[in-house]
């Protein structure tokens, strides 16, 4: 108890200290400045760390000064004021941080290099690089992940495999973060026809970087449930750059010496799929399984077929939606009588799921199955299987989606539109074209859409119409619409009005349209 009073005491008057500096002082930097030569160790942090803030250039000499005190805390505040400024002068006033004595001051002092461009801080974060401290390692990895390019992948990646596990977790959190941001140059350098050079050094890099990750990944990701949960992110950004990328290349590449380091690469990588499928029957929580699930499906690979058809009768929700879409990138249509069960499923995650699979899968007769679920409550269930029955519906489908035009949802009685559209009945025509003055200018867009399906006066006119709508989405929708008229129309005379439209709309106030109908001119 006596402790903590005394503690309590020693607090308040630092807080009432802190609070009547700007009083006692007057609030005048040069008050302070003169206080602080004269005071305590402890009245000298307090200002200090009050004056941080404050971005006044008579500051930096003062700040660039208590830089080089003996005492750790001081100099900790005095970077953070320096860190206030930009130029030179600050940049090598903060350059002294990273070689500071106290892992405390380096470490408060890496995000500081946040301020200033990348080609003045990289230099000095990849120093940090070589430092012994896992603390002061992790910080910098946090820091180059943020200021990094595209060369820093290279650098970060090479610290997956440490044995800091904070070290690591930084290397796969960070490694994600610039592929994000820089993925799509390696995947342009690989798409590089233009230029031999480049196509080759990207392929090499892509490599090269693959074969750094890959070994790294399978050494350290079942670490620690951190570490599986960070590698499961960082090998899934891979996954989406580089599997389908790889694979494309493989069958469209002529020259040889990049066919063989494009398929050293792309065999790298997925050589972790048996990896995670092998590990699927130990996962010990839903996460992980999801997340296992989910790369199988990204890997599309043959072997995880067991798994997937398992996962269906899974008791999570979460599972049974990851192994449906695992069967989507199969492009396995044998389960379609499993996968239809499932449209009883009590989570609608699970049904929109389905859904997508019998519109990927199934055929018109499989679109039946869809029907019942026009009823459901769930918009978003509702809206995909009236989007489906646009793909796969049969004649029994065009009455049911004649009828949701009236629905009271805009969203329902768009789809339906875009869905008639997709199927092209005639019957369609008239209930269509009742519906155009729709109050919704979603519903009207689609419409538009629609109406270009059709080799119809009534059609025809209505896209003309919907041309004129005050709404530019719609014009935009019902122009398009314009060049399937004059494309598939029988009738010389739509054609004609058609092309006058567009040569109209050449000085349309809408820069789309516009653009649209200058380029056909020009092109005709």
């Amino acid at each position: 108890m006596r402790i903590a009073a005394i503690f309590n005491v020693i607090i308040g008057i630092l807080f009432l200290q802190f609070l009547l500096i700007p009083i006692v002082y007057g609030g005048e930097i040069k008050g302070l400045i003169k206080k602080y030569n004269s005071a305590n160790i402890t009245d000298r942090r307090v200002i200090i760390r009050s004056l941080k803030y404050e971005k006044d250039e008579s500051l930096f000499q003062f700040f660039a000064e208590a830089a080089d005190d003996n005492d750790p805390i001081i100099r900790k505040h005095a970077f953070e004021g320096i860190g206030n400024f930009k130029g030179e002068p600050a940049l090598q006033i903060l350059k002294k941080s990273l070689k500071d004595q106290s892992p405390d001051v380096v470490i408060n002092s890496i995000p500081l290099f946040k301020r200033f461009s990348s080609n003045e801080s990289l230099p000095l974060l990849l120093q940090l690089l070589k430092n012994k401290n896992s603390s002061i390692l992790s910080t910098a990895i946090d820091a180059l992940g943020d200021a990094g390019n595209k060369d820093t992948c290279f650098y970060i990646v090479s610290f997956l495999n440490k044995p800091d596990e904070h070290v690591r977790k930084s290397a796969y959190l960070n490694t994600g973060k610039l592929l994000q941001k820089f993925g799509d140059m390696f995947v342009k350098g690989i798409d590089a026809d233009y230029d031999k050079k480049i196509k080759h050094e990207a392929v090499k890099e892509t490599y090269r970087l693959i074969g750094i990750f890959v070994p790294s990944f399978k050494k350290t990701w079942t670490d620690s449930k951190t570490i599986q949960k960070v590698s499961l992110w960082c090998l899934g950004i891979f996954a989406d750059i580089f599997i389908d990328r790889l694979s494309t290349y493989l069958m469209f590449e002529e020259d040889e010496a990049l066919l063989n380091i494009a398929q050293k690469a792309y065999e790298e990588l997925i050589s972790i799929a048996p990896i995670l499928t092998a590990s699927f029957n130990n996962a010990e929580y839903e996460n992980l399984i999801w997340h296992i699930l989910s790369l199988l499906k990204k890997f599309k690979t043959r072997d995880a077929m067991p798994i997937f058809i398992r996962g269906l009768d899974d008791a999570s929700f979460l599972i049974r939606a990851a192994s449906i879409e695992g069967l989507i990138a199969l492009e396995n249509n044998d389960l379609i009588e499993k996968v239809k069960s499932l449209l009883n499923d009590p989570a609608d995650m699970v049904k929109i799921r389905v859904i997508e699979y019998i519109e990927k899968m199934g055929t018109t007769e499989d679109a039946e199955s869809l029907i019942p679920l026009l009823d459901n409550k769930n918009e978003q269930v509702k809206w995909r299987a009236v989007k489906a029955l646009g793909m796969i519906g049969n004649d029994k489908s065009i009455n049911v989606l004649i009828s949701l035009l009236d629905s009271d949802s805009a969203l329902i009685r768009s789809v339906s539109a875009q869905s008639l559209g997709n199927l092209g009945s005639i019957e369609a025509v008239n209930p269509l074209v009742r519906t155009m003055d729709d109050e919704s200018y979603l519903v009207r867009e689609q419409i538009a859409f629609a109406m270009g399906r059709f080799d119809n006066k009534d059609a025809f006119n209505a896209v003309v119409k919907l041309f004129m709508d005050d709404n530019v989405y719609v014009r935009r929708s019902a122009f398009n619409s314009l060049f399937s008229v004059l494309k598939n129309s029988k009738e010389a005379e739509n054609r004609h009005r058609v092309l006058s439209l567009i040569k109209a709309a050449v000085s349309d106030k809408d820069s789309n349209i516009k653009k649209k109908a200058l380029a056909y001119m020009h092109g005709k």
